[in-house]
């Protein structure tokens, strides 16, 4: 009978401590659920960086495969898309960029150009295959009052460009 006490006694301290631990255990429920949700949002977040940062290494790859690391003079592509035009040319100090790459800008000011021959040499900076393509980045157009079909244009353009030839 004593033995009997004491194993309901027992039992009943049990019961009871395990009462209390689930209880403390639904108090902290709601917080942790809400770190759960947050780190939750955290790693999705994470994702979508890896997800950017994995476009960044393929667009990388790309470039490192092409044949030449550095764009086509400027000079070349004017001269290429309209012999004789000579617009003025700002370039710009290259800025870094990832893995050794640099940003190449410059600034070109047409005074009078054929719409056709501005269109055709903005496709045939964009085009190049072997090298890495200038890129309009900014672009004013204004037309020409005297002269249909022509116009003021200043055009800024960025090219990446790897000075260390080592692959």
């Amino acid at each position: 009978m004593k033995n009997l006490r004491i194993r309901l006694v027992l039992s009943l301290v049990v019961l009871a401590i395990g009462i209390l631990l689930s209880a403390s255990a639904f108090r902290a429920v709601p917080g942790t659920e809400t770190r759960l949700r947050r780190k939750a949002a955290d790693v999705k977040v994470l994702n979508t960086l890896l997800d950017m940062r994995r476009a960044d290494w393929a667009a990388v790859s790309t470039f490192e495969q092409l044949p030449e690391l550095t764009p086509r003079t400027i000079s070349d592509v004017v001269a290429q898309a309209r012999p004789g035009v000579q617009p003025s040319i700002q370039q710009r100090d290259p800025r870094p960029a990832v893995a050794g790459w640099r940003i190449r800008s410059a600034t070109l000011n047409f005074d009078d150009i054929a719409a056709t021959d501005l269109a055709r040499f903005m496709e045939l900076a964009s085009a190049d295959t072997e090298r890495p393509p200038w890129v309009v980045v900014e672009c004013n157009i204004n037309a020409s009052d005297t002269k249909p079909g022509h116009a003021r244009a200043t055009l800024t353009l960025e090219a990446l460009e790897k000075k260390d030839e080592t692959r």
